[in-house]
């Protein structure tokens, strides 16, 4: 938007008064004057006319600023700013804001905001009145952080704006920089870049700049404080490291760095410093930052903070489920604890122990010290929930656990349709008692008492990884977002919902369709809701960059955010980034040391890796914590597994990894499925997990796929994008010679290759399943085609001799023999079993010869080695588990 506006001034006008974003609000006249303006209904009307253009209508406005009132009240509030406008001193043009009976209109020319000008003076190549136009100590962390709260639809209006800004200026200036040369003078340009950096600390592609001047200056402590200053920023907002691209450039730089210049490094402490005074609000991250060590030795152990940590470390608070509450609304006690844990959440200066822990501890009745030893919390709150009438009355208190002082209780009243104020107290309170620099006020969203019990029973029901939970969830929030369709976190709540009950053997793609509706609705009502971001990301795929930074985004709203820090290291783990996936587990474990989900992320890595020192960590970590056994089989069947003991992970698993009636426990799941996939032992899977009947006798080929499930037909798109069916389905139609029929699905499904391509990659699927369909589509005379999508497969992989685990390795084997290439489809299928990997029969058959990719390896003597290989170690396995633990 702002680009068109550029164009449309010419980029030459010099008296235009200017209304700053960067810091708090300010006008400006042409001479830099500042002008003041008293009001802040006044200033952000200012600010949304400059920001708007020539003309917008009065009542569009009045329900910007004035939503919460009549009609005519509202038009009166604003004729009355209008008129506060009219009196500032305009310079005697008169004031350039004009209004009829409908429309208020802004004269072209006389007003502009200060990322406008900024812009104008990049396209003009204005170097020098760019960098004091951006001043690198005029940025506060948010675009006009001073108006927030005067409205819930200008907050909205705000949030919508900072979603954009100043992102997409720095990106116009980094063309202006790249295109005029600007790097050619190496002080100018370092100032310049300095402002840049202030405005985004965690821009990579600035860093890379900076460090590429200050090498070539010779700079090495500029160099080495400039890289300290990027890992510190992406590591406190986002919970990342820099990428690949960027810790290559920075490794090259090393590298090539000029002779005799100087080498001496600077000291953390000093950079931290320098950052506090800077960027305040990135402290609060820093535990993260001081906490991430090297993952493959984590001992696990509370361990006492550095001298850097000890001050900027956000304390953590475990918030105790409210006891009391009224008989008539069972759900007003859960509503009102998860709306002032919400609210203390959003509150980047607090860090709150996951709910997983958080119960546990209660139900255990841990006193203040096992509350700091055992689950790491330095306050807890608690509170007694009562209702008076048509008034709903909260008591709480707060207690320090390191000696078990009750430092502060409080009551709270409000009336039952208005208990968000409640909320917001308390979290004004913690603010103001505990977090680092007051913190920063939460974003306030709020709903009626009987919306926020719906949402909050199904938030409660969406955790357990039961189907039945996950399906009644799913109900209420249909219901809750039918009752409040402007409850942002109904809808991303649904979002979740829906993707939680689409994990059935077939995808659902009208489910998928709702979910991805409900994350966009959350998004466009709150652009700076965490679970938005996390919705987002799981509708968008968790293997595409996309949700990546979506999950970056939400971890930096909300750094208490457990379930986001784990779909993160989720997310990293799809993209091969082991290291950062581990680092955000690790996060969500340290958050909630009993949240399963984030410690069988973990595992599932260190099984791939053969990393069984991590998953002993993982193994004292809960014990310690109380987690139950269904918690520990699993890990205890992960920790085989990253030894290679298949019989030992199912014995393990035995051991508590199963209910009553002999399925799986959930957090149990996927070992089971590691495990007895491997093993071979399909029939005993179906018996674990309950799959369809069908399923092992299509694990097997034994027979085709079915037309549909449950009475449902699988459409085309669904044949190909769901994660238990797709690679065995292909692979019995290519077995059975029905290439036709396989291209013909594929072609009414996606189209053309660059669609298939997309989706699959975006559930994670395109690699294991290119080979098959391209050996389809070379047997019906479309070379080409198959040519491109085995290529697009392989660059998904990358270098094959980076650290991959056994399935890339077995799928990129697969890739290769479908592009001819069997030497080097041998070479990598040998470097696969010799890693430890076997078929899981899913994505892989048992037997390697049923395999579409390796039809003409059957015969060759190096494949037949290997196949016996992989079937030898199977009934070895096999053997010993019937010795310990007969059928």
């Amino acid at each position: 938007m702002l680009q068109e506006k550029v164009r449309a001034s010419g980029g030459g006008q010099g008296h235009r008064f200017e209304v700053g974003t960067l810091a708090r609000f300010c006008l400006r006249a042409p001479d830099g004057a500042v002008i003041p303006v008293r009001g802040r209904k006044t200033r952000a009307l200012l600010l949304f006319l400059t920001a708007s253009g020539a003309r917008v209508s009065r009542e569009s406005v009045a329900a910007l600023l004035w939503s919460d009132r009549g009609g005519d009240q509202a038009r009166a509030s604003l004729r009355q700013c209008l008129h506060e406008l009219r009196q500032l001193d305009w310079g005697g043009h008169g004031c350039p804001i004009g209004a009829d009976g409908e429309f208020i209109v802004v004269e072209p020319g006389r007003l502009a905001l200060d990322l406008l000008l900024i812009r104008e003076k990049a396209e003009s190549g204005d170097l020098e009145g760019l960098t004091a136009a951006l001043g690198a100590d005029r940025f506060a962390g948010r675009l006009v952080d001073d108006l927030d709260g005067l409205d819930n639809e200008f907050d909205q209006w705000l949030r919508q704006l900072r979603s954009r800004e100043p992102g997409e200026t720095i990106d116009l200036l980094l063309s202006a920089y790249e295109r005029r040369g600007w790097a050619a003078d190496v002080g100018a340009a370092r100032e310049l870049l300095a402002a840049i950096e202030a405005l985004d600390p965690c821009r990579e592609d600035v860093a890379r700049l900076q460090l590429r001047l200050e090498q070539q200056a010779g700079e090495r402590e500029a160099f080495d404080r400039r890289w300290a200053r990027l890992v510190l920023a992406l590591q406190t907002e986002l919970g990342a490291s820099p990428s690949a691209a960027t810790g290559r450039a920075h490794a090259d730089l090393q590298a090539n760095w000029p002779a005799g210049a100087g080498t001496r490094v600077p000291e953390l402490a000093k950079e931290v410093a320098a950052s506090r005074r800077r960027r305040p609000w990135l402290v609060p991250g820093l535990a993260l930052l001081a906490g991430a060590a090297a993952v493959g030795a984590i001992s696990w152990a509370p361990s006492a903070p550095s001298a850097e940590t000890a001050i900027s470390a956000p304390p953590v608070v475990a918030v105790l489920r409210f006891e009391g509450g009224a008989t008539d609304q069972p759900f007003l006690g859960t509503g009102l604890w998860s709306d002032v844990r919400t609210a203390l959440s959003r509150n980047t200066g607090l860090r709150l122990l996951g709910q997983v822990t958080t119960d546990a501890g209660a139900k255990a009745g841990f006193s203040a010290g096992e509350w700091k030893s055992r689950a790491g919390a330095d306050y807890v709150l608690a509170g007694t929930v009562a209702r008076e009438g048509g008034t709903v009355r909260l008591t709480v208190d707060l207690t320090r656990t390191s000696d078990g002082l009750l430092l502060w209780r409080e009551s709270f009243a409000a009336p039952l349709d208005r208990q968000s104020v409640i909320s917001a107290g308390i979290e004004g309170q913690l603010r103001s008692r505990l977090a680092p620099d007051g913190g920063r006020r939460a974003i306030d969203i709020t709903t009626t008492s009987a919306v926020l019990a719906l949402y909050s029973e199904a938030r409660g029901l969406l955790g357990s990884g039961k189907d039945e939970d996950q399906l009644r969830a799913r109900r209420l929030l249909q219901k809750a977002v039918a009752s409040d369709p402007n409850y942002a976190p109904g809808w991303a709540a649904l979002a979740e919902a829906d993707y939680r009950v689409n994990s059935g053997v077939i995808d659902d793609t009208a489910l998928r369709e709702e979910a991805r509706r409900a994350s966009q609705r959350a998004l466009t009502l709150a652009p700076e809701l965490a679970d938005a971001h996390v919705a987002a990301a799981l509708t968008e795929g968790l293997g595409t960059a996309a949700a990546l930074q979506r999950l970056r985004t939400a971890v930096r709203l909300d750094p208490s955010h457990v379930q986001a820090w784990k779909w993160l290291g989720d997310a990293l783990a799809r993209q091969n980034d082991r290291t950062a996936a581990l680092t955000a587990y690790e996060a969500a474990v340290r958050l909630d040391p009993l949240y399963w989900p984030a410690m069988t992320g973990m595992a599932e890595i260190a099984a791939d890796t053969r990393k069984p020192a991590i998953v002993d960590g993982l193994i004292g970590t809960a014990a310690r914590a109380g987690a139950g056994a269904d918690v520990m089989a699993a890990l205890r069947g992960y920790r085989a597994l990253a030894g290679g003991d298949l019989s030992g992970a199912v014995v393990q698993l035995s051991r508590g990894g199963l209910d009553n009636a002999g399925r799986t426990q959930p957090a149990a799941l996927l070992a089971w499925v590691q495990a007895l996939g491997r093993l071979d032992l399909v029939e005993r899977l179906h018996k674990v997990v309950e799959c369809p009947p069908w399923y092992p006798a299509l694990l097997r080929g034994k027979i085709g796929p079915p037309a549909s499930v449950d009475g449902k037909a699988i459409s085309p798109a669904e044949f190909w994008m769901s994660f238990y069916f797709s690679h065995a389905a292909s692979r019995a139609l290519f077995n059975a010679g029905e290439t036709r029929r396989l291209v013909d699905i594929y072609r009414a499904g996606f189209g053309d290759a660059d669609r298939f391509i997309e989706e699959t990659r975006r559930t994670q699927q395109l690699t294991g399943l290119a080979p098959t369909l391209a050996m389809a589509l070379t047997a019906e005379g479309s070379d080409g085609e198959a040519r491109y999508i085995l290529r697009a497969a392989e660059r998904e992989i990358g270098d094959p001799r980076g650290e991959l685990s056994g399935e890339d390795l077995a799928d990129l084997a697969s890739i290769k023999a479908a592009q001819g290439e069997r030497g080097q489809a041998l070479k990598i299928l040998g470097r696969a079993v010799h890693s430890g990997w076997l078929p899981g029969a899913r994505t892989k058959p048992t037997d390697l010869a049923e395999e579409p990719a390796f039809k003409d390896l059957r015969s060759v003597p190096a494949f037949e080695s290997i196949r016996r290989q992989v079937r030898t170690t199977i009934m070895r396995e096999r053997a010993k588990l019937q010795a310990i633990a007969p059928a």
